[in-house]
């Protein structure tokens, strides 16, 4: 039996039903690490790499690009910005790599970034695949943590917790000897 431990990452980014997502969560007796305020992506690096959580939960608004951290991010289009309130795609891995069995990326179109971790990481990740409303994400990612406390099971959770006739969220499931696998066809000494 896996001792699920959450670790919240919920950035002030203006959602109005972030809160009752965090409460939800800390209801289910689980174990929660909050990470939250306006953050850079090196304050959320640096309190990510001492959590002892096995699960990590990303409630804020997502963009191609990455994932917002804060919502003071100058007057340029958030998709256009390069500002430090954006958590890059492109770093995201190198912060999470090899620290969670299980993500959930709860942020509007997080499908790219979900499958770019999938490619780096041995977790299971549950993300979004269109623009999902506050308090539709809320309520997921509520019953999500919920059923996983009952069951200690991420799919039977996945399962029970998508809304009905579900196109919003997608299961990616973690692939445990893919580094493994990597590793080994570098490693082949060339002839």
């Amino acid at each position: 039996m896996v001792d699920w431990r959450i670790a919240i990452l919920k950035p002030e980014v203006g959602l109005v039903a972030a809160n009752a997502e965090v409460s939800a969560i800390i209801t289910t007796g689980l174990v929660v690490d909050l990470i939250q305020g306006s953050l850079t992506p090196a304050e959320v690096s640096a309190r990510l790499e001492t959590t002892t959580a096995n699960v990590l939960v990303v409630i804020s608004h997502g963009f191609e690009r990455g994932i917002l951290l804060s919502r003071h991010i100058s007057n340029v289009p958030i998709a256009e910005s390069h500002n430090d309130g954006l958590f890059d795609l492109t770093d995201l891995p190198a912060a999470i790599r090899d620290k969670f069995d299980l993500i959930l990326i709860n942020t509007c179109e997080s499908d790219k970034a979900a499958r770019t971790l999938q490619n780096e990481m041995r977790a299971g990740i549950i993300c979004t695949t269109l623009a999902v409303d506050d308090a539709e994400a809320a309520a997921f990612g509520g019953r999500f943590t919920r059923y996983l406390a009952q069951s200690n099971d991420p799919e039977w959770a996945y399962a029970m917790a998508r809304p009905g006739n579900n196109d919003s969220y997608m299961y990616l499931a973690a692939v445990p000897d893919f580094l493994a696998r990597r590793l080994i066809i570098h490693e082949i000494p060339v002839l």
